[in-house]
């Protein structure tokens, strides 16, 4: 380019010069624009042009995914701060219904064999299903429900999940403590779904709650400022002393 704007004219790279008419008029105009540009005498260089300084950043990669890539939702992201990444992805997926379940692949074009659930072989399998339609994830949700003396609810869907969660009449502590336990037990769920097709040895199913009382004690109480203990988390973390 520079070797260009240094040329006696504008014409020397062209294959033939203007012939006159709107050829001429254009070039003229080319001729006009480019006349008050100059070029510092600096080495070229690639420019990021994401960011106004012309430098390459990743928080300006990382803002250009989130605005164009992303998936966007009304619902604001909810994020549980007391138990793993892991869980909160897989929730936020659950609630953008991005998973891998077979009727997501199979509108995606991939050919399944079949796309029944494969836990109850009784529906369809979504994420709505999987996670609180199919008799595995309301009778964990069942569980749930009588650990806390909550009265047991029939959900079918995440939308569901979001009023029945925003009318339960707890603290907010305890209230962000029953979410976790939710997104924990989503997570055993896929976590049992995975096993159960793709396993050598099939999981069983009575670990499942047990599983999901367990590790939510762990993750909770070591990322919880307050001090809870076991004995009281069996008994009903209802009436924990937050």
């Amino acid at each position: 380019m520079a070797e260009k704007m240094n040329s006696a004219s504008l014409d020397a790279s062209f294959r033939r010069k203007p012939r006159g008419g709107a050829e001429e008029e254009q070039f003229m105009n080319l001729v006009s624009i480019t006349s008050h540009v100059l070029l510092p005498q600096t080495v070229d260089r690639w420019s990021w042009t994401l960011k106004g300084s012309g430098n390459f950043t990743v928080s300006s990669v990382r803002r250009y995914i989130d605005d164009e890539i992303l998936p966007k939702s009304d619902v604001p992201t909810r994020w549980v701060k007391m138990i793993p990444i892991k869980s909160n992805i897989l929730a936020w997926k659950i609630s953008l219904d991005r998973l891998p379940t077979r009727f997501n692949l199979s509108a995606r074009g991939l050919e399944i064999q079949s796309i029944l659930c494969p836990l109850c072989n009784e529906a369809v399998e979504t994420s709505s299903h999987t996670f609180f339609a199919c008799n595995l994830a309301r009778k964990i949700m069942h569980n749930i429900c009588c650990w806390w003396e909550l009265e047991t609810v029939s959900l079918n869907s995440y939308s569901d999940w979001i009023i029945w969660l925003t009318n339960v009449r707890l603290i907010k502590k305890k209230k962000e403590i029953l979410e976790g336990i939710c997104y924990v037990s989503w997570w055993f769920i896929w976590k049992f779904r995975n096993q159960f097709l793709f396993a050598t040895v099939r999981p069983k199913r009575e670990f499942i709650f047990d599983n999901i009382v367990q590790s939510s004690f762990l993750w909770i109480s070591n990322r919880c400022n307050s001090n809870i203990d076991w004995v009281s988390w069996l008994k009903n973390p209802n009436l924990l002393s937050l």
